[in-house]
């Protein structure tokens, strides 16, 4: 994938189109690994959103505790009770059937639940599944912070806190370094959307920098840092979202935000068949995670202009679809039959 091209470019290449010849699953089947006592919403938000994003089927894994009331919010998801020593064997089993798993909305951390998912995610390494860590499954690698490390399908997305976490886990020289300023990288970005940004190693303490030295120390993986603008690199390659939304935030976005991740990450990835203009492979992990950052904050931007300060994550996963046309099928080209 050139970087020549722009990086909204390079995203709407992801999407595959809607044919005759395509199969149930073929678009996605995502499973997101959360769900606890006290947290079923966000698991539900992410597994929908995944679904009004163009995935034809999505799982949840959570705790039995968290089954029966995610079950009863809608009857499009299904809903294993698998993060359990007697059931995990269960999680393991379905790895050959999904093309992703997104871990950590709504997964909480208990002692139990976080050593399963550590279980989950080696065995989904093993078999080279595409990982989305979100939530919950960042405090396991402020804990573990070598259990992703150099593994290319994985994208991490934390917001500004979590982040800096994840900044004193792994670096002794952490500990005093401030929240990230996003505010600077915005300013420098000249394009409704966001832009391919040049890596320069010698401004340390600038925003882009910092995302650039964590992910390198990761080995690597992707990291898109969630804020006024979303970062996004591997280490190698950097991008910014820089797409409006609105000021309103809600518990729920950035569930929302991580399902959408996990289908663009089984485009860029895994492929759709023959209907996406972009081959995939790893240079895609960069746009996919772009796309998602952008469809996001689109929603989110038509979501208040129609609830106002009243809009909540529900509001936000109605104009998925609506943000999702606009910005990667305005042509008519993908939506064709």
């Amino acid at each position: 994938m050139a970087q020549g091209a722009s990086v909204m470019e390079a995203a709407r290449r992801l999407v595959p189109k809607l044919t005759k010849t395509m199969h149930k699953g073929q678009a996605g089947r995502i499973a997101i690994v959360g769900g606890s006592f006290e947290y079923t919403g966000a698991p539900y938000y992410a597994s929908m959103s995944s679904l009004k994003v163009g995935a034809d089927l999505a799982f949840v894994l959570c705790e039995e505790s968290a089954a029966v009331p995610i079950k009863s919010y809608t009857p499009e998801v299904i809903v294993l009770p698998t993060m359990s020593e007697a059931n995990i064997d269960r999680a393991v089993d379905l790895l050959p059937r999904v093309h992703v798993l997104v871990i950590g909305p709504g997964l909480g951390r208990d002692e139990t639940t976080l050593k399963l998912t550590t279980k989950l995610i080696r065995e989904a390494m093993g078999k080279d599944v595409p990982l989305v860590l979100d939530g919950d499954a960042l405090f396991l690698l402020t804990q573990q912070p070598d259990l992703v490390k150099g593994y290319a399908r994985a994208l991490l997305t934390p917001n500004v806190v979590e982040f800096s976490r994840l900044e004193r886990a792994l670096f002794e020289d952490a500990e005093d370094v401030p929240v990230p300023d996003l505010s600077k990288v915005a300013k420098s970005v000249d394009n409704e959307f966001g832009a391919w940004m040049e890596i320069n190693d010698a401004d340390e303490a600038s925003p882009l920098r910092r995302a650039v030295r964590l992910a390198r120390a990761m080995g690597n993986v992707t990291v898109m840092q969630k804020g006024e603008v979303d970062i996004i690199t591997d280490g190698r390659r950097a991008a910014v979202s820089t797409a409006q939304g609105s000021n309103r935030r809600c518990g729920g976005q950035g569930d929302v935000l991580a399902g959408s991740s996990g289908v663009f990450l089984h485009w860029a990835l895994n492929g759709a068949g023959d209907g996406q203009a972009e081959a995939p492979g790893p240079e895609g992990t960069i746009p996919a995670a772009f796309a998602a950052s952008v469809l996001t904050r689109t929603a989110n931007r038509l979501a208040f202009q129609d609830h106002h300060r009243s809009t909540t994550t529900p509001d936000i996963i109605e104009h998925l679809g609506s943000a999702f046309h606009t910005l990667f099928e305005s042509d008519g080209g993908n939506s064709s039959l």
